[in-house]
C-alpha cells in the first residue's frame, strides 16, 4: 500500500507545495442513512456537473420509476424494510425528498406497479414477509392517495409459505383485471383481481424444482395465442408454465442449467416477434454469464446461447441507444448493446453505487420526457441515475484511462501553458497527464517515472524558477524529481527519514522562500533551494505515542511562517503547532470525543485567517474550526457524513464565492455547499464517481478561468484511471 500523503487545500494558498493528496484508510461501515436535517444556513444554487447523481436510501430497497403525484413528472418509489420512500422528480432528471409512507412490509422481495383501481394514481403491489424473513408471506397492496404518499398495505397471504420472490402482474384469467403472480417454496401462487385493488384468495400451481432458492419470476407472451405464460426459476433451472388464459397453466416443461438461479427476463431478442427467454444462473466459475434461449412462438426454446455480462447481478431489457434494438443493463452499470440477432457488442461500464454491498435492481424510464431512456439503480446505500445523452452514452463524468493508475496523484501546471496537469500514482511508478483544455478529453498521456513502491505525490517550485517539480516517498525515503518545463522530470535528489512516511506536507518552515518537508512523525527536513533536502531534525520533542493520519501545514497566526496542524486518533486530539521562528513549535491541543483522522486547513470565512477541517471515524463526521489569526480554533459546526473516514477538499464549485466542502464516499462525492460564514448546508447533494475513487482534487480542466471559481472534480480511481466530473455551472 502506497505511503498517504497529507498536505493542506486551501482557498487562498500561503504556504509553498500545491494541493495535498491524501489516501484515506478505508473503513466501510455498513450504514444507512443518516439521519441529517436541512442546515440552518439559506440554501445555495446547487451547482452543475456532467455526471451520475446519487441519493442516499436504505440498502435494503427496490426501485420502480412512475409519476406518484399527477404533474406528469416520473418519480422514483423505492420499498425497502423500514416502508415506501418517493423521490419527486423534478423535471429535469434531479430529485427531491418526497413525503415518507410508512406502509411496506417488512422484508420486501419485489414490487411492481399499475393503476389497480382506475382511480389515474399509481398504486404498489410487493411481494415478501409480512413481519420479516418468516410467516406470514405474500403479496401486499399499498393504493396510492395521488400525492406521493400510500395506503397502509393490504395483506394477502400465501399458504404456509416462509419465503416469496419476485412479483408479476397480468391479466391471466381473461378477465379484464390485472392478476398477481409470486413463486414461493410451494410453487406459484396466482392472486385473481377482483378490482378497486382487492384480490382474492391465491391458487396454488406447483411446479418440480420448487424451493426457497427458486424466487425468481417474468412473465410474456411465448406462444402468441394472447394468453399470459410465466417463466419461474427452480432448483436447478427453470420451468416454463404456458397460460390457458382461465388461471390455469399447462404441465411445466423445464430446462436445466450447471448454475444457480438468480434472474429471469422475458422479451424479443433477435427481433423476429417472438419473444425468448434471458436467464443468469451464476456459478463460481462463470459469474454473469446470460443464457439466451430463442423462442419459436409456440413454447419451444432452442439451446442456449452465452453472453458475458460482467458481475451479473438484476438486470433489465431495453433500448437504451434508441436505435430499436433491445439492450441489457445490470445494476453495476454494465450495458450489452444489442446487435438485433441476439448478438451484443462488448460491454460499456457506467459505474453505479455498489462497491459497499452490491446494486440492487436497475429501471428505465423516461425521466425527462425528452424521448430518452435513462437508468436508475438502486446502489448500495443509494439510488444512482444516469441521464441518457442519446445514442447510448450517459452523463457519468469523463473517464480517462491510465495504466495500474492508483487512486492518488499531484495536480500542477507542469508545462506552464496555464492548463492543468496531473502526475499520477501508478503500480510502475508515476504517469503525467497533460491538461488539454478540452472538457471532452481533459489529459493527454504524457511522460512517466519507473519507480517502484512509490506512494502518493506532491508538487511545488522547489527551486524557486517557476517551474513545478514533484516529491515522491518510497518507504522513509522522498525522491525530489526537477521539473524541465515540458512535463518532463530528473531526479536531483533522495532524503532519508527515521521511519516510514505514511503522512507528509509541505510548508516554508524556515522562511527562506523554499518548500521544506513535515512529516506525521514529526520530522523536518529543511529545502536547499536546488531540489535537495537537508537531514531530517525531529520537530517535537517526546511527541504522544499515537498514530497520526493527519497532517496540514499553513500560517496560523499571520505571522509569515509556516505552522503545523497533526491529528492523533488514540489521544481523540488534534494538536496545533505554532512555530516559534527559531527552529521549534509551541503546542496546544483540541479534544474530541471521537478519534480525528483527516485535517484540511482552508480560508472558509473570508475573515483572511486559515480556519481547520477535522473528519472522525468511528462517528463519520467533519469538525469545522474557525480561526482567529493567532493560532486558537473555535468549533462553528459537525457535519455527519455516511461513510469514513475519506477524504476531502474545500473549493468553491457552484461560483458563489463562499467555500464548499467536497467528501469522498466509497462511490459518490457529497457535495456540502458552504455559506460563507463558516456553516454549511447538512444536507448536501451527492455526485457519482468511478468504482475505486480514492482523492479528491479541483482544476479547472475545460478552459475556464482557475479564478472563475466553477472547478471541475477529478477524482484518482484505483480501477485504472481517473474520473473527471465537469462543472457546467454557469
Amino acid at each position: 500500500m502506497p505511503a498517504r500523503s497529507t498536505s493542506q487545500a486551501l482557498t487562498n494558498t500561503r504556504d509553498a507545495g500545491d494541493e495535498g493528496n491524501r489516501t484515506m484508510k478505508a473503513t466501510l461501515l455498513a450504514l444507512a442513512l443518516l439521519a441529517m436535517g436541512e442546515g440552518t444556513i439559506a440554501r445555495a444554487a446547487t451547482p452543475a456537473f456532467f455526471a451520475r447523481r446519487d441519493y442516499p436510501d436504505d440498502t435494503l430497497s427496490y426501485v420502480q420509476v412512475a409519476d406518484t403525484n399527477g404533474d406528469g413528472i416520473p418519480d422514483v418509489i423505492a420499498n425497502g424494510g423500514t416502508g415506501i420512500t418517493v423521490l419527486l422528480g423534478n423535471g429535469n432528471g434531479t430529485f427531491r425528498p418526497g413525503p415518507p409512507s410508512m406502509s411496506g412490509i417488512r422484508a420486501p422481495m419485489d414490487f411492481v406497479t399499475a393503476d389497480l383501481n382506475g382511480d389515474g394514481v399509481v398504486d404498489l403491489v410487493m411481494s415478501g414477509g409480512l413481519n420479516g424473513e418468516s410467516v406470514p408471506s405474500g403479496i401486499g397492496v399499498a393504493l396510492g392517495n395521488g400525492d406521493g404518499t400510500f395506503q397502509p398495505v393490504v395483506f394477502y397471504q400465501a399458504g404456509t409459505d416462509t419465503l416469496i420472490g419476485g412479483v408479476v402482474l397480468g391479466d391471466f384469467n381473461g378477465d379484464g383485471i390485472l392478476d398477481a403472480a409470486t413463486p414461493g417454496e410451494s410453487g406459484l401462487w396466482l392472486f385473481p383481481g377482483e378490482g378497486g385493488g382487492v384480490f382474492g384468495s391465491p391458487s396454488l400451481i406447483p411446479f418440480s424444482g420448487s424451493t426457497e432458492s427458486s424466487l425468481r419470476i417474468a412473465a410474456g407472451y411465448l406462444t402468441g395465442d394472447g394468453d399470459l405464460d410465466v417463466v419461474v426459476t427452480t432448483a436447478t433451472g427453470f420451468a416454463v408454465l404456458l397460460g390457458n388464459g382461465n388461471g390455469t397453466f399447462q404441465a411445466p416443461q423445464y430446462f436445466t442449467s450447471p448454475g444457480y438461479p438468480a434472474e429471469l427476463a422475458v422479451a424479443d431478442m433477435n427481433m423476429d416477434g417472438k419473444q425468448d427467454i434471458v436467464a443468469d444462473f451464476e456459478s463460481y466459475n462463470r459469474p454473469g454469464l446470460l443464457e439466451i434461449y430463442l423462442g419459436n412462438g409456440a413454447g419451444g426454446f432452442s439451446q442456449p446461447t452465452y453472453v458475458n455480462l460482467p458481475d451479473g447481478g438484476a438486470y433489465v431489457i431495453g433500448d437504451v441507444s434508441g436505435d430499436g434494438i433491445p439492450d441489457i443493463v445490470n445494476g453495476y452499470g454494465y450495458i450489452l448493446f444489442g446487435k438485433g440477432n441476439a448478438t451484443f457488442d462488448p460491454p460499456v461500464y457506467y459505474p453505479t453505487d455498489s462497491s459497499l454491498l452490491g446494486p440492487g435492481n436497475p429501471v428505465l424510464a423516461d425521466l425527462r420526457n425528452n424521448g430518452l431512456t435513462d437508468i436508475v439503480v438502486q446502489g448500495s446505500l443509494a439510488v444512482s441515475v444516469l441521464l441518457a445523452e442519446g445514442k447510448g452514452k450517459f452523463e457519468d463524468g469523463i473517464w480517462a484511462p491510465v495504466s495500474g493508475a492508483f487512486a492518488c496523484g499531484a495536480p500542477g501546471d507542469f508545462t506552464g501553458n496555464g492548463k492543468p496537469d496531473l502526475a499520477m500514482l501508478t503500480t510502475e511508478g508515476i504517469t503525467i497527464l497533460l491538461g488539454t483544455g478540452n472538457g471532452t478529453a481533459p489529459y493527454s498521456t504524457g511522460s512517466s517515472i519507473a519507480l517502484s513502491g512509490a506512494g502518493c505525490p506532491l508538487a511545488a517550485d522547489l527551486t524557486r524558477n517557476g517551474i513545478e517539480d514533484l516529491l515522491v516517498p518510497q518507504q522513509s525515503t522522498i525522491l525530489s524529481y526537477l521539473g524541465s518545463g515540458v512535463g518532463t522530470f530528473t531526479l536531483k535528489g533522495s532524503t532519508v527519514f527515521p521511519s516510514a512516511i505514511t503522512g507528509w506536507t509541505l510548508g516554508d518552515f524556515n522562511r527562506d522562500g523554499y518548500p521544506d518537508i513535515a512529516t506525521n512523525s514529526f520530522y523536518i527536513a529543511y529545502g536547499n533551494g536546488d531540489g535537495t533536502f537537508q537531514t531530517p531534525v525531529s520537530l517535537w520533542t517526546n511527541p504522544p505515542n499515537c498514530e497520526f493520519p493527519g497532517i496540514a501545514a499553513g500560517d496560523l497566526n499571520n505571522d509569515g511562517w509556516s505552522d503545523l496542524v497533526v491529528t492523533c486518533y488514540a489521544t481523540n486530539s488534534i494538536y496545533v503547532l505554532i512555530n516559534n521562528q527559531h527552529g521549534g513549535f509551541t503546542q496546544s491541543s483540541i479534544s474530541l470525543s471521537d478519534g480525528p483522522w483527516d485535517v484540511v486547513l482552508a480560508e472558509v470565512t473570508g475573515s483572511g485567517n486559515l480556519d481547520m477541517l477535522v473528519s472522525t471515524e468511528s462517528l463519520p463526521t467533519i469538525y469545522v474550526y474557525l480561526g482567529n489569526g493567532e493560532g486558537g480554533f473555535t468549533l462553528a459546526q459537525q457535519i455527519p457524513f455516511l461513510n469514513g473516514p475519506a477524504a476531502y477538499a474545500v473549493a468553491d464549485v457552484n461560483g458563489d464565492g463562499k467555500p464548499d466542502i467536497l467528501q469522498l464516499n466509497p462511490d459518490s462525492v457529497a457535495v456540502f455547499l458552504g455559506a460563507g460564514s463558516g456553516t454549511f448546508a447538512t444536507t448536501p447533494f451527492y455526485l457519482g464517481t468511478g468504482p475505486s475513487p480514492g482523492q479528491v482534487i479541483t482544476q479547472a480542466l475545460h478552459g475556464q478561468s482557475p479564478t472563475a471559481g466553477i472547478p471541475d472534480i477529478v477524482l484518482p480511481d484505483a480501477s485504472g484511471g481517473v474520473r473527471v466530473l465537469l462543472n457546467q455551472t454557469k
